[in-house]
């Protein structure tokens, strides 16, 4: 999903698929992909909500394979999403849908404080020089 294209969601579909994913984890990701294809060929989901119900399969697949790869119990807080603003409320909507409480942290901000970061911890160290 690209960020305009986020923009542009429709967030009952999206929020539909982040659903069935969750509700129907038995059916594998790869099912339930072709499940939209052929309820859009069938005509049983309009042609504007296949985009957004692919992206809330993909992203609520994503978000609850994340949490059962590194174990739910260990979260004691909400999961951190860096990015950008558009993809991240996906992830906290599909996240939230979970049960699982998100964080939302901007992408550019946070790249551009460990760059800050690593220039000041460069310049304590003084000037680099080449190993002879």
């Amino acid at each position: 999903v690209s960020d305009a294209g986020a923009s542009r969601m429709n967030e009952p579909a999206f929020a539909a698929g982040v659903d069935r994913v969750i509700n129907r984890p038995e059916a594998g990701l790869l099912h339930l992909l072709f499940e939209c294809r052929s309820r859009r060929v069938a005509d049983e989901m309009p042609a504007e909500d296949s985009a957004s119900f692919l992206s809330g399969l993909l992203v609520g697949s994503d978000a609850s394979s994340s949490l059962r790869a590194f174990g739910t119990d260990r979260w004691s807080g909400p999961v951190c999403i860096i990015g950008a603003p558009e993809i991240t409320g996906l992830y906290s909507a599909a996240l939230h849908a979970i049960g699982c409480a998100a964080e939302a942290i901007d992408g550019d901000s946070t790249s551009l404080a460990g760059l800050g970061y690593l220039h000041r911890r460069l310049a304590q160290r003084g000037p680099v020089r080449a190993a002879s």
